[in-house]
């Protein structure tokens, strides 16, 4: 086998790699619907490019909004809306069997790429309309670089240039990629120290320079216009609950609370890898294994107790580092076992991506159900507890519904904005007066969205209108009533 492996041309294995990495994010990518983040995404980059890059509404950096904003239009489905992401989550596969290039042979690169490209984490993130596939592939790209700079000589003001470029696209993509660009530089200072090469010194200086300089205007946005999120509505984690969340994110199975026997095998031989690693030749990993623990475990956590939104950001990273170590644990195998074993876990990555595909499920699944309801009905007035359901709701509805929320600050219900340009605060708020005639004669068209509700808006609501169930449908946990003033 590995004779046949040795005559087949590395260009052919590539291509292969991406058809099959494409293939299975493509697949099943339109069979659930937008969830509330997905269909903020949507309504956001909606907006004119001077807002994307100007106006600081979102604390998320705006390529990744630039990229998907050229592939959205008024009907953009589901699969187009994440397309972006299952690009960039093919071109992660191909990077990391880049990497694996630079450490292990041909075969094992291969091997251990073709897991790589079948971990439920990796398919799961790359069909999510969201930046993290996105910021992957930029940051992992980066890293491939700096490898490169690393471990080869003489000295190339390519790599430099290009290393420059893509970490200064992961920053501009996503917050986390600050966590990168610190185990980049732990990388290239063990490497630096035990190489002796301190000639690289001055063009590293420059680079990340330029490369900071030109991102500096970011955070400063984000500081000073106020609009940054602390999210300290996310739980605080303690530090032994962090690694065990993150241990899952390492685990086969897609199910973060359970652990099948396939999931002890494959954990067992990252830590084969581990061992095997620091004993052999390919100890240059090491330094690289460690620095992205520290930065994307250790650091994420220290910082998570400010912005704890970076501690359930950890998954794409774990993967990244979890299966480094399962391409050592292929190369330390002679050439019989090393099929057998990755037959068997390449079998076990099969059973996880299949039941991941049969049973994944939008969390918003229910609001795709319940638009079409209110469009059955004729609904034209929603009220509704909180924004968020209007993200999901305005992507769903064919008919333009009005959407309605209440707020103790205004004493009163008001109506949902539905342009993120100009962004709600209590001072800009349409409150709806109740004695308008206009108002009060589409009352009888009001329907209520019982979903995210509070105790306390729940109660107004009832003080409010005579509520009456539509439909006994569930719609899990979305349930739907009439609407009438009292």
């Amino acid at each position: 086998m590995q004779t046949l492996f040795e005559k087949i041309d590395e260009k052919s294995l590539v291509l292969f790699l991406l058809a099959l990495t494409f293939i299975v994010r493509l697949l099943g990518a339109d069979s659930f619907s937008l969830w509330f983040d997905e269909a903020l995404n949507f309504r956001i980059v909606s907006n004119p490019w001077n807002v994307l890059w100007i106006s600081n509404y979102d604390p998320t950096p705006p390529l990744y909004y630039s990229i998907l904003k050229v592939f959205i239009s008024p009907n953009t489905s589901e699969l187009t809306i994440r397309l972006p992401s299952i690009i960039f989550g093919t071109l992660t596969v191909f990077i990391f069997y880049k990497i694996c290039r630079l450490f292990f042979t041909k075969i094992d690169s291969f091997l251990a790429t073709i897991l790589f490209s079948l971990s439920v984490h990796q398919v799961e993130y790359s069909q999510e309309a969201r930046a993290y596939a996105t910021q992957l592939f930029f940051a992992i790209t980066a890293l491939y670089y700096l490898l490169t700079i690393v471990l080869k000589s003489p000295m190339s003001k390519k790599a430099y240039c290009f290393y420059g470029v893509f970490t200064l696209c992961a920053l501009y993509t996503h917050n986390i990629s600050v966590f990168y660009v610190v185990s980049y530089n732990m990388i290239f200072f063990i490497h630096l120290v035990k190489d002796q090469e301190y000639k690289k010194v001055k063009p590293w200086v420059i680079t990340n320079s330029i490369v900071f300089a030109l991102w500096l205007p970011w955070p400063l946005v984000t500081v000073l216009s106020g609009e940054g999120n602390t999210f300290n509505w996310l739980k605080h984690i303690s530090f032994g609950q962090f690694i065990l969340s993150s241990a899952k994110s390492i685990k086969i199975s897609a199910d973060p609370d359970s652990v099948k026997a396939w999931d002890i095998i494959f954990i067992a031989a990252m830590m084969y890898g581990l061992w095997h690693c620091v004993r052999t030749k390919q100890r240059n990993l090491v330094p690289v294994l460690f620095s992205m623990a520290f930065a994307l475990l250790l650091c994420v956590w220290t910082v998570g107790f400010y912005k704890p939104i970076f501690m359930s950001r950890t998954i794409v990273g774990s993967t990244l580092i979890a299966y480094l170590l399962i391409a050592c644990f292929v190369s330390s195998l002679n050439n019989k076992i090393k099929f057998i074993s990755f037959s068997m876990l390449c079998a076990f990555h099969i059973i996880a991506y299949m039941n991941f595909y049969s049973e994944r499920y939008s969390e918003n699944e229910q609001w795709k159900q319940a638009v079409a309801k209110l469009e059955f009905i004729g609904a034209e007035n929603i009220l509704i507890c909180t924004e968020s359901p209007s993200w999901v709701l305005s992507y769903y509805n064919t008919p333009s519904f009005n959407f309605y929320s209440y707020d103790k600050s205004v004493n009163g219900i008001y109506e949902v904005e539905k342009s993120l340009v100009n962004k709600i605060n209590d001072s800009n708020k349409k409150k709806v007066n109740a004695s308008d005639k206009n108002f009060l004669d589409n009352a009888e068209n009001f329907f209520f969205i019982d979903s995210h509700c509070s105790k306390d808006t729940r109660e107004q609501f009832n003080s409010m209108f005579e509520l009456s169930v539509v439909d006994v449908e569930s719609y899990r946990r979305v349930k739907i009533y009439s609407a009438k003033f009292i």
